[in-house]
């Protein structure tokens, strides 16, 4: 899952060792892989990695047709074992965190959507 974090690391790297010679704004297409990555990691922790400015690659966020709302689980009747601990962040960088013990995998996605829905 980290994978698409260090591609982008590497190509933001390379873009700002070869730009000293050319110049120029961030590229489209590295605006967009960042806007991918914040979507999945944040915006604000993808700001930090990339050495990004988190106020232009929210608004880069915000220009992505992306799909919002939650992605189900598909073991929806599984029971979790122990504890689990769902996070989930938005592109404005407002997380929530949830920790369970016990509760199956509905439960938890339910407990997500009536919480998350309360924050906005």
């Amino acid at each position: 899952m980290g994978g698409e974090m260090e591609d982008a690391e590497r190509a933001f790297r390379s873009w700002r060792q070869s730009r000293r010679a050319s110049g120029g704004r961030i590229p489209d297409e590295l605006w967009a892989q960042a806007a991918s990555v914040a979507s999945v990691h944040g915006v604000t922790k993808t700001a930090e990695r990339l050495r990004l400015n988190g106020t232009r690659l929210k608004e880069r966020c915000g220009r992505e047709d992306r799909g919002t709302g939650f992605v189900e689980l598909a073991a929806n009747e599984l029971s979790l074992a122990g504890e689990c601990v769902l996070e989930v962040e938005d592109a404005k960088g407002i997380r929530l965190r949830l920790v369970l013990r016990g509760a199956s995998a509905s439960a938890a996605v339910a407990a997500a959507k009536e919480l998350w829905g309360a924050t906005r």
